[in-house]
């Protein structure tokens, strides 16, 4: 599959620009579909580094259809990669936004402003 994997690339890459912009919709279409349909290892994706050309045109793409099957696409390598290699897991997990307020110590009042 390694070869195959490697003319997908080629051809998806060839049907982009340089910023991910889709220069042919039905190619671009027609090579996520197939992708989505292979049964790609970890160790290839990390290889051959499909997923940030699959997600440059999630993000770029004007096309509905092709916008959702890249994202459905990432969705299910992320989805490979966090149960293949649980501790590259962090990476794609959101990060929790941290309380910003301070808590005040125990015993101590709250400091007011007003005299």
């Amino acid at each position: 599959m390694t070869c195959n994997l490697d003319i997908l690339k080629l051809k998806l890459c060839n049907a982009i620009d340089s910023e991910g912009q889709v220069l042919e919709n039905s190619t671009v279409l027609e090579i996520i579909t197939q992708l989505h349909s292979l049964d790609i290892t970890t160790e290839e994706l990390e290889r051959t580094r499909l997923g940030k050309f699959v997600n440059l045109i999630r993000k770029k793409s004007k096309e509905p259809d092709i916008a959702n099957k890249a994202k459905a696409l990432v969705k299910k390598w992320k989805k490979l990669i966090v149960t293949s290699k649980p501790e590259l897991a962090n990476g794609f997990r959101r990060k929790r936004r941290e309380d910003s307020r301070e808590s005040t110590p125990t015993g101590m009042a709250p400091r007011s402003d007003t005299p």
